[in-house]
């Protein structure tokens, strides 16, 4: 009898370790499974954002007389000893604040290609004044303002991915703003020219004082963009951006007319000369977000 208990608990143990044993090589044989890969950030897509910056320039406004005859009698060599008025020179800087769309394809693991719009609210501005000149027989300055009111690009825009969340892209294209554009002449309380003294003020030409000449203009200008700028994707449909453009807008000028010019008689018409800008050429920096639509 003790040899047969013996015997039914070492078969027992023996059905146990061979159970166990086929466990484990079942399970030896069952499949590991893999990690899950993290999704590679995609770029294709549209979306929307904001940026905010600021943007400066220097500007130069030459005055000629457009051969008006009342002008070229006091200036630049006329009978009455005028001299030629000198450039006006001033900076411009400001705020830039401006929201922006557009719509990017990567068409491979490197490269994004896309197309951008955007639209601006700017403070660029600056007003400056000329150096002293005579004006027929009083002593005067130029005095000249030039605001960028706003502004909007078109542009294209390729880029290079750094890592697939992280591009570096140039962009250029069409751009247009809204600018205006001011010049006066005032006479100074100085001896003029002939030793005359400057009671005579604007009088000497004019029925006004001590502002002379007056003139404004507000034209849309058209022209160029080229910049380039880095971006980010913080989340999957959150981008930061920073960017630097420049932009090149086009020539302008300002009729600047005699505020009154009774003084030379009834029925003349009033003097005028022309104060020509240079070529606006804006230089932007900002910051900016991007949304985009859809999943990656």
């Amino acid at each position: 009898m003790k040899f047969l208990i013996k015997g039914v608990l070492a078969g027992t143990v023996i059905s146990l370790l061979a159970l166990g044993g086929h466990s484990a090589a079942r399970a030896a044989d069952l499949p590991v499974k893999a990690p899950p890969v993290p999704a590679v950030y995609s770029w294709t897509g549209f979306y929307i954002g904001g940026s905010a910056g600021y943007g400066w320039r220097d500007n130069r406004a030459t005055t000629f007389n457009q051969a008006d005859p009342l002008v070229t009698l006091v200036t630049c060599g006329g009978v009455l000893g005028g001299t030629c008025a000198p450039p006006t020179s001033s900076s411009l800087s400001g705020g830039v604040f401006g929201i922006q769309a557009g719509y990017n394809w990567q068409f491979n693991s490197r490269w994004v290609l896309g197309v951008e719009t955007d639209i601006n609210f700017t403070s660029i501005s600056g007003s400056a004044t000329s150096g002293r000149y005579n004006l027929g027989l009083v002593t005067a300055q130029n005095n000249i303002e030039q605001n960028i009111e706003w502004f909007g690009t078109v542009r294209a825009r390729l880029g290079f991915l750094a890592t697939d969340r992280f591009l570096v892209y140039g962009t250029g294209g069409f751009a247009y703003a809204q600018v205006r554009e001011g010049s006066t002449v005032t006479a100074l309380t100085e001896q003029g020219a002939f030793g005359l003294g400057s009671a005579y003020g604007c009088q000497a030409i004019t029925n006004s004082a001590p502002t002379c000449f007056l003139g404004d203009s507000s034209r849309t200008a058209t022209g160029w963009t080229a910049g380039g700028g880095i971006e980010y994707a913080l989340w999957d449909n959150f981008t930061l951006k920073a960017e630097y453009l420049y932009v090149n807008l086009g020539r302008g000028s300002v009729n600047v007319v005699a505020l009154d010019n009774s003084v030379f008689g009834p029925g003349i018409p009033k003097a005028s000369f022309t104060a020509a800008f240079d070529r606006p050429d804006i230089n932007i920096v900002r910051v900016g977000f991007n949304y985009k639509f859809g999943a990656l």
